[in-house]
């Protein structure tokens, strides 16, 4: 959270009392955005003929990858169709499904980060299939389409134990925490997970949940054999392009912020926002002050402006709100746990679901809403916190801190209370 500070300078003369009127002469505030490229880290299938899609470093990405039975393919990304296009006219025969590395000759495109839940079906899911899915925020299930299914819920050995399909021999990878369960780490190297068996090339659907370790160009997972198919990650050079909410779009503008209660910007996958009114920000005006001495006194009228990091929330579903929490302390790849909160936005109550608490001894959670008054604080210590909202303070945003064991605020997010 930043702060911005305008200092009004007022001098008080001995003898005199007096009340102040409120300045208002800060009339123009300009706001910037930067203006170097960014990197940005985008996924598609190698094969397909389609536009890329943006894939999420550091946090879990829900991936469906369907190919029908006239070379039409599709990605979905957390449920939503995101790319359409067409897979060449080849002659296609898959009969390994390797994670961690794409395998043509040798392995390539080595592969950081963590893969959990993995499902291959011999059917093409549907986008309400794929969409319930992911909105049930549970893991797969199998059915009698389903002829691969791995949760990778161990937490030792070097065989990926399957629920449908073979069992995966694991080279080089880690067991660690996942986005359900535990899940397989693979270091960027030489980890390497193989699964023997065929795979239709016409109305199948790979679905997979993945997280990158960063910006990279690799292949977390991939179809082997006669034109492999991969679904591929890199990393992008791209100049950012801003759209404010007064509609102007470019790297800067200027405002009034007494007419306005907050600015936002976006630029398509980042929403920051700096609020001027009373929700977040405080006006002290000095008022009936008398001075009896011969020493001129100064008096600091401010204008204390708040900066939150926003996310962008769609008013109009119910979604989770998943926080990727980084152990404070605690080495990769056992560093992480995940924290959901449903349903975002909100009306009657909100669950809290710790995930793996056991990690996250001595961390707390505390709520604040627009005026800074907690709401809610609790030590992490229960598997869910079911949280009835009857006695908070109506509708808006809130504010949640996670705090780590030292003290420190390790994420803050907004929650909307509608």
């Amino acid at each position: 959270m930043k702060k911005i500070i305008f200092p009004l300078l007022l001098l008080a003369y001995a003898g005199f009392s007096f009340a102040q009127v409120p300045c208002n002469l800060i009339n123009s505030v300009t706001l910037n955005a930067p203006t170097a490229n960014q990197i940005t880290s985008t996924g598609f299938v190698l094969r397909l003929t389609s536009p890329r899609v943006t894939v999420d470093t550091s946090q879990w990405n829900y991936f469906a990858v369907v190919k029908d039975g006239s070379n039409g393919g599709k990605i979905y990304k957390n449920g939503q169709l995101v790319s359409t296009g067409t897979f060449g006219n080849s002659s296609y025969s898959w009969s390994r499904f390797d994670l961690g590395a794409e395998f043509y000759l040798y392995y390539a495109g080595w592969f950081n980060g963590w893969i959990d839940e993995v499902r291959i079906s011999n059917r093409e899911r549907t986008a309400v299939e794929i969409s319930n899915h992911f909105n049930s925020n549970t893991n797969f299930s199998s059915d009698v389409n389903t002829i691969g299914l791995w949760h990778f819920d161990q937490t030792s050995g070097s065989i990926a134990n399957s629920i449908v399909g073979p069992n995966g021999t694991i080279i080089n990878a880690q067991w660690g925490p996942g986005r359900f369960g535990n899940s397989l780490y693979y270091n960027g190297t030489d980890a390497r997970t193989i699964m023997s068996m065929s795979i239709p090339t016409n109305n199948v659907t790979l679905e997979f949940w993945i997280k990158p370790n960063g910006l990279q160009d690799a292949n977390p997972v991939s179809f082997g054999g006669s034109n492999t198919v991969t679904f591929m990650i890199d990393s992008l050079s791209s100049s950012p392009s801003y759209t404010w909410s007064t509609g102007q779009i470019g790297n800067s503008i200027t405002v009034n912020p007494s007419t306005l209660p907050y600015v936002w910007v976006s630029n398509g996958t980042c929403n920051d926002t700096i609020f001027f009114n009373s929700q977040s920000a405080t006006i002290y005006d000095t008022t009936n002050v008398t001075v009896f001495d011969t020493t001129n006194i100064t008096i600091y009228d401010t204008l204390t402006v708040t900066i939150f990091d926003t996310i962008i929330t769609s008013i109009s579903v119910t979604d989770t709100l998943v926080i990727n929490a980084v152990i404070t302390g605690v080495n990769p790849p056992n560093n992480t746990n995940i924290i959901s909160i449903y349903p975002n936005p909100a009306n009657t109550h909100i669950t809290i679901d710790n995930g793996n608490f056991a990690l996250m001894n001595g961390y707390t959670i505390r709520i604040n809403n627009a005026l800074g008054q907690t709401v809610f604080n609790q030590t992490v210590n229960q598997q869910q916190f079911y949280i009835n909202l009857s006695g908070w303070t109506g509708s808006g945003y809130y504010y949640l801190d996670l705090i780590d064991n030292l003290g420190n605020t390790i994420e803050n997010k907004v929650i909307v209370i509608q």
